[in-house]
């Protein structure tokens, strides 16, 4: 729809709108919504009255944007020609949509914050209700609700937590009296068409759905009603369970004028709310299971085309960065923070290398990831994803409201993403963006350290790996460190069988080419038979690239453009054919030797 802000702020806020409110304890209830067919519904007229209440709009500008939407002619070609008059709604994508929509929808916003509706945030919760469990399904009194917002504000005595328990209305309105007396507060969380609202009880809830169809009812604007769309969730104290049961006797309803009353869904575990699972106590478990399910789905897909097509690993790592990487980033940057995201995100990754790599479940994964050439993977790339958006956070005005709730959060709630972002980065020796040379360096400058550090810490972690990998030779004797050919190969201009064999080379420095056989079958014997020649040998790996009279043609090729002599040992030319560079001549020669290797041992074997 053009929004300059993506999913991304809208996630966090209410994320630590609600860990803010669990700090504290206090509940908080809240319905997504969805309008039915927002844009194309708009009240062009409305549109215009609000946009000059707003004083965004004025003059000359506001009777220029009054005639383009005066009225929209849409030609049709097909079977003949017809000429469609449009003269309601927002054209969705349109250069007019970022300043129309949200300017309409934010009247919902004032209307509500007007009336008296939201969550409270930076609450102080007075002494009197110290250690109160609160619950959260009662319906605030206006009046109780007024006098206790007095008694706050005078510091008088206020009523006992024993009567708050006995008593859902008398809670419900000192809920509301806490949200009145907080220095902000937060009516709904929009984007889009989909916004969230917020209270701090069901009761206050019921009077909120009351109001949004008042102002629903004005706007000429429908909402879906129905389990999918709109539902409800509750967020409270962790002692308190059973929030299914509290809510069905609430039984709240949407009031839509002109329609029967409709009950609203109650959701107790997630609801699907902007591309994310969302749970309403922030338990993303689901939510990041989620995630990995569908990158397991993109990474079998990919893997797919690589071994059941031919297509060159290379172009294989490409459509992995585009569909699997593309589906784990959407919201890593919160879901590395879920109990145990750093074990799953790294066998995930793990896994994915071994797949591309066709290579067994209990090979090593270090060579694995190494002929990836990932630089950065499993969870340090999450915590990459981590720093790169508290970066982007500092760097929003403190007036901003995404950049205050961030703020905000970092100190008053231990449990917010802001405060265990903070403790994961100093867990991982990664500095904040407001700790990097005092928070005044560009964004992408604090980045690329970022990724330098991250960098480095992942090569040590791999080395340690890697070190037990020994056959058919110590990985690190190829080139020290994780194998650079991925990164450069598309860019020197290779054949495709070329580009073929780099898979075939990846395989056999990974020993995962069966080289040998005992009767014609596979065997663990420390002697075996080269599936080639039939000479036995213990080093099958050595044997073929360096010995077999098969490839001894190939070989001459590749002496020749290496200069070999006497001296040269045969381990010394089998790790120089193998560890070829795609920038050195020397290549061509090898890939392709290592493809048919690999497809006499596929033939072989079938």
């Amino acid at each position: 729809s053009g929004y300059i802000r993506d999913v991304a702020d809208v996630h966090l806020l209410l994320h630590e709108v609600v860990a803010t409110r669990q700090a504290l304890g206090l509940p908080t209830a809240q319905t997504h919504a969805d309008i039915k067919k927002a844009f194309p519904r708009v009240w062009r007229e409305d549109l215009g009255m609000r946009l000059h209440c707003t004083g965004l709009v004025t003059d000359g500008v506001l009777a220029l944007l009054g005639s383009m939407l005066e009225e929209d002619r849409v030609i049709v070609t097909i079977g003949g020609i017809s000429t469609v008059y449009v003269n309601q709604g927002v054209p969705e994508g349109s250069k007019i949509g970022p300043l129309c929509f949200p300017t309409w929808l934010d009247s919902l916003t004032r209307f509500l914050s007007a009336r008296g509706h939201g969550v409270g945030l930076g609450c102080l919760m007075p002494q009197a209700w110290q250690g109160h469990t609160w619950k959260g399904n009662g319906k605030p009194d206006l009046a109780l609700t007024s006098r206790l917002v007095g008694c706050i504000n005078a510091s008088e005595p206020l009523p006992h937590v024993d009567v708050l328990k006995s008593c859902k209305t008398l809670e419900a309105s000192a809920l509301r009296a806490l949200d009145r007396c907080a220095p902000y507060r937060v009516a709904a969380v929009l984007h889009a068409d989909d916004p969230v609202l917020l209270s701090s009880s069901l009761g206050s809830m019921q009077d909120m759905l009351v109001d949004v169809a008042q102002w629903a009812f004005c706007h000429k604007v429908e909402f879906h009603v129905g389990a999918r769309k709109t539902v409800t969730g509750l967020s409270v104290d962790a002692r308190i369970q059973d929030t299914q049961t509290m809510c069905r006797e609430s039984c709240l309803t949407f009031p839509l004028v002109g329609a029967p009353p409709a009950s609203i869904a109650f959701y107790c575990e997630s609801h699907k709310w902007l591309g994310l699972l969302w749970n309403p106590r922030l338990d993303l478990d689901k939510a990041l299971q989620n995630s990995l399910t569908n990158a397991h789905a993109a990474a079998a897909s990919v893997a797919g085309v690589i071994h059941g097509s031919g297509l060159p690993l290379a172009l294989g790592l490409v459509m992995f960065n585009a569909k699997v990487e593309g589906t784990l980033q959407f919201a890593r940057w919160l879901l590395a923070l879920v109990p145990g995201a750093e074990a799953k995100y790294n066998e995930a990754y793990a896994s994915w290398a071994r797949t591309l790599l066709q290579a067994a479940p209990w090979r090593n994964a270090a060579v694995a990831t190494a002929e990836m050439g990932w630089q950065i993977w499993g969870f340090f790339r999450a915590v990459m994803d981590v720093a790169a958006r508290r970066a982007r956070l500092w760097c929003l005005p403190m007036a901003d409201l995404y950049g205050l709730t961030f703020r905000l959060a970092m100190i008053s709630a231990p449990g917010s993403w802001a405060a265990r972002s903070r403790d994961l980065l100093l867990a991982y020796g990664v500095p904040d963006y407001c700790d990097f040379e005092g928070g005044r360096a560009p964004v992408a400058v604090y980045i690329a350290y970022i990724r330098r550090i991250l960098s480095e810490a992942c090569a040590a972690s791999w080395k340690r790996d890697v070190a037990t990998h020994l056959v058919p030779f110590p990985y690190l004797e190829f080139f020290g460190g994780l194998c650079p050919v991925p990164k450069i190969i598309l860019g020197c201009n290779v054949p495709w069988k070329v580009l073929q064999g780099h898979l075939a080379m990846a395989r056999m420095r990974a020993g995962l080419l069966d080289l040998v056989h005992v009767n014609g079958k596979r065997s663990q014997a420390r002697e075996r038979q080269c599936i080639f020649c039939c000479r036995p040998t213990i080093s099958p790996t050595l044997h073929v690239v360096s010995r077999c009279e098969r490839f001894l043609q190939q070989r001459l090729v590749i002496a020749n453009i290496c200069g070999w002599g006497a001296q040269t040992s045969l381990r010394e030319q089998a790790v120089a054919i193998l560890a070829a560079r795609p920038d050195k001549p020397l290549f061509h020669a090898c890939a392709l030797m290592c493809l048919e290797i690999q497809e006499g041992c596929d033939m072989f074997w079938a």
